[in-house]
């Protein structure tokens, strides 16, 4: 469920919850040495990539999902400056 946003969409929020929920699991049984703490996922879907889906777990009960237009958002920006700065900003508002 949605509790804020820009144009929220529940479908989009119950599709990122799945696909995050998957991803995780899947990790967990492989076994792969993935560390704890990369709680992210990031996904460029259709043909040509133009989509991204980020899914960041901010607490044991939130996260946070966008989705982003890929011809619009470059990714070098959204993972160095955007993340890096919403995200504790999130968690800190979420204590």
């Amino acid at each position: 469920m949605s509790i804020a946003g820009l144009r929220t969409s529940p479908r989009a929020c119950a599709l990122f919850n799945i696909l995050f929920d998957r991803i995780s699991d899947t990790l967990k049984k492989t076994g792969l040495p993935v560390p704890e703490y990369m709680q992210q996922t990031m996904l460029r879907l259709g043909e040509d990539g133009q989509v991204m889906i980020i899914v960041v777990d901010l607490s044991d009960k939130y996260r946070m999902g966008m989705a982003l237009d890929c011809t619009r958002a470059q990714l070098g920006i959204m993972v160095s400056v955007v993340l890096p700065d919403a995200i504790p900003r999130m968690r800190a508002a979420l204590s």
